[in-house]
């Protein structure tokens, strides 16, 4: 997301620089998701967080 520590928002550079490069891989399904999808579904994630339930920078937040 803009204005991420850049230190951390490595998915964002990897989609700037290689965005066609696989990035993940669901083992169960075998799709691949690129550094641009990767980022998008990144970004759509902290905003819904920020906006729908108020957590901002800095929160830590588990994903099962």
């Amino acid at each position: 997301m803009n204005g991420a520590h850049p230190r951390t928002d490595w998915f964002e550079r990897w989609a700037l620089y290689s965005p066609e490069r696989p990035a993940l891989t669901d083992e169960a399904s075998g799709r691949r998701f690129t550094y641009r999808t990767s980022n998008t579904i990144i970004n759509r994630c902290a905003r819904v967080l920020r906006d729908e339930f108020h957590i901002g920078a800095g929160a830590r937040v588990a994903v099962l």
